[in-house]
């Protein structure tokens, strides 16, 4: 997994889909398993798939897009919050670039997507989308 800096070609155009979702949702869950399919089908069309980089809907979009993907020129992106005893980072993503204000967190994520899908989740899944 690679981390990125603000300079780096992570933000050249390339048409990408943004997934947010709670990472506590489990991989028997309809949810994990519906937005594993959908990423599955975006990794069968080129298009990179970005998301907050942890567990759960995060998980599922990630490892979705890799089991569909034909090509390694597209990739999973993971925004990592740093924050104490919350959120590490899923092992499928290609480029992880971590964050210690939500808000600069946030920014990159409107920067980074084209599209955007909300799954299931509580707050931080809300502020997302808003």
């Amino acid at each position: 997994m690679k981390d990125y800096k603000l300079e780096h070609n992570l933000y050249k155009k390339h048409f990408r889909l943004t997934i947010f979702g709670s990472a506590r949702i489990k991989k028997y869950d309809n949810a994990y398993k519906q937005v594993y399919k959908l990423a599955k089908l975006i990794g069968d069309r080129n298009i990179d798939i970005v998301t907050g980089g942890g567990p759960g809907i995060m998980e599922a979009a990630c490892k979705g897009h890799h089991d569909g993907r034909k090509t390694k020129k597209t990739h999973t992106i993971g925004l990592n919050i740093i924050i104490p005893d919350e959120q590490i980072p899923n092992r499928h993503l290609d480029i992880k670039k971590n964050f210690e204000l939500f808000s600069e967190r946030l920014d990159n994520f409107m920067i980074l997507s084209d599209v955007v899908v909300v799954a299931p989740g509580g707050i931080g899944t809300l502020l997302e989308l808003a």
